[in-house]
């Protein structure tokens, strides 16, 4: 772990603080240049696709079925609209300049995420560390088969 870790870990906490539309969790993700020069090259966060209730204003499946944490995304009472942090920052960024890049997120990416992440070429992912993430065995073994780095930061 490097300094600059914690740097973009708390920047993506204070980013998801204001842009996110999510009313259950609150996630934003900076993808970082591969020379390690601190250049955006994609950043998003978790939120529905434009004209559509957001979540905060009550457009929220899951939130009005009361789905609990860690239930499936796309089907069920657990049914989300949003798109995730890391998968709007893919859609919205520079993705050539993706190769090697470090991307950071302020929570632990699901298998769908993940799964996007290695397809893009990104080889390292610093994470906030949740402890009551569904999956996360899961997600950590593909990303290592994948050849991705992993850092979980605990603040």
């Amino acid at each position: 772990m490097k300094s600059r870790d914690i740097k973009w870990i708390k920047a993506c906490i204070e980013f998801a603080k204001i842009f996110s539309t999510c009313a259950k969790k609150q996630y934003s993700c900076f993808i970082i240049d591969k020379n390690g020069y601190g250049r955006i090259v994609g950043q998003g966060y978790n939120g529905v696709p434009s004209d559509m209730t957001h979540c905060t204003d009550g457009g929220c499946p899951r939130q009005l079925n009361n789905a609990p944490s860690g239930s499936p995304y796309d089907f069920g009472q657990g049914l989300c609209y949003s798109s995730h942090a890391e998968i709007s920052a893919l859609a919205h960024g520079d993705g050539s300049r993706y190769d090697q890049s470090t991307l950071y997120v302020n929570g632990e990416p699901c298998l769908t995420c993940a799964k996007s992440i290695a397809a893009a070429g990104i080889k390292r992912i610093v994470h906030l560390q949740e402890e009551d993430k569904i999956g996360s065995d899961e997600v950590r073994k593909f990303l290592k088969k994948a050849s991705v780095e992993i850092v979980s930061i605990n603040l």
